[in-house]
């Protein structure tokens, strides 16, 4: 669905006419909970998101059941992940998390803490997703994470790819647009603030041997230790 539709004019799937719209939610997405348990479940045909909580607090995932086929049937996003670009934008400032466990890993060619200015700007079945919203990112305190090896390729401890001096990250996507305003949208701004703070403490990351992406951030690291194999 295209950006910029007003809240009360956006359709989830089919519309009175038969039009199909891609607009999908989550099938389970709890959003500032305390105390969640999700046990002994079968989630089965999501449209989107099987499982994904949200600024929630003491969650428990346990012999839950992902059966889903479908575009973006993540079954459980259990990692920090603040995925945006300059068509997006949005605020992520003063997070806090803490005693994570993530025992099987994170999906392949992931990292467990990711914060992507770029994303989808170098995927070649979208168009550069380039706007005049410069996303913010600031005051990011995250630990005693412990993240399992899994058994995924490709996975990572951190994948962060923030705005530089030189607008877009090293190497730079084939397609990457610098910030041209959307059509319609008047204005721009500029993009090259980096990523502020992320702390990372008492923490451990099993990994594969992929190298972790690590961009325009002020990334610090305090007893972590990562092991890749």
């Amino acid at each position: 669905m295209p950006g910029g539709v007003p809240l009360l004019q956006r359709v989830y799937g089919i519309d009175v006419s038969g039009t199909q719209h891609y607009l999908r939610p989550p099938l389970v997405g709890p959003y500032g909970c305390e105390n969640v348990l999700i046990e002994g479940v079968t989630l089965t045909r999501s449209p989107f998101w099987q499982l994904h909580p949200l600024f929630c607090k003491n969650v428990i995932v346990r012999n839950a059941t992902m059966n889903s086929l479908g575009t973006n049937n993540d079954g459980c996003d259990v990692a920090l992940r603040f995925k945006t670009n300059t068509r997006r934008g949005g605020v992520m400032r003063n997070y806090y998390a803490r005693n994570i466990q993530v025992p099987n890993g994170v999906s392949a060619n992931n990292g467990a803490i990711t914060i992507d200015y770029f994303y989808r700007v170098d995927a070649p079945d979208d168009p550069a997703e380039s706007g005049p919203y410069r996303p913010f990112t600031d005051q990011i305190y995250i630990s005693n994470l412990t993240m399992g090896r899994g058994t995924k390729s490709g996975t990572k401890a951190f994948n962060i790819r923030g705005f530089g001096a030189n607008l877009a990250p090293v190497p730079s996507p084939s397609n990457f647009v610098a910030n041209t305003p959307r059509a319609g949208v008047a204005g721009s701004v500029g993009i090259n603030d980096a990523i502020g703070v992320v702390r990372i403490r008492n923490s451990t990351f099993n990994v594969s041997t992929a190298p972790d992406v690590v961009q325009n951030v002020d990334l610090r690291l305090e007893s972590v230790t990562i092991n890749r194999s």
